[in-house]
């Protein structure tokens, strides 16, 4: 009897869609996408861990979560950055 490779868990496939998903739209839907994608990366990547090897695809879902945070932090950054300019000189920064 001979073992097959592991199914693949559809769920990685899905964390990476919305891992690129969060890159592609940055603007407009990064904000939402980005920690959805984090944090289902990361759901995604303990329920394959403890599946004691009967589910792949930990590095899609590595790469979801990593876009994912990418964006996050990306965001924490812009907003620390908004804080700041208020804090300091009283207003936000200007769009244009």
């Amino acid at each position: 009897m001979t073992l097959g490779a592991a199914a693949p868990d559809p769920r990685a496939r899905w964390a990476l869609a919305l891992g690129i998903a969060s890159v592609a739209l940055i603007y407009p839907l990064g904000i939402f996408l980005g920690p959805i994608a984090l944090l289902f990366g990361v759901s995604v990547l303990r329920r394959i861990n403890g599946s004691a090897g009967i589910l792949a695809g930990t590095r899609l879902a590595k790469a979801g979560a990593i876009c994912g945070g990418v964006v996050t932090v990306f965001y924490l950054l812009a907003l620390s950055a908004e804080l700041a300019a208020l804090l300091l000189f009283g207003s936000f920064i200007p769009a244009s």
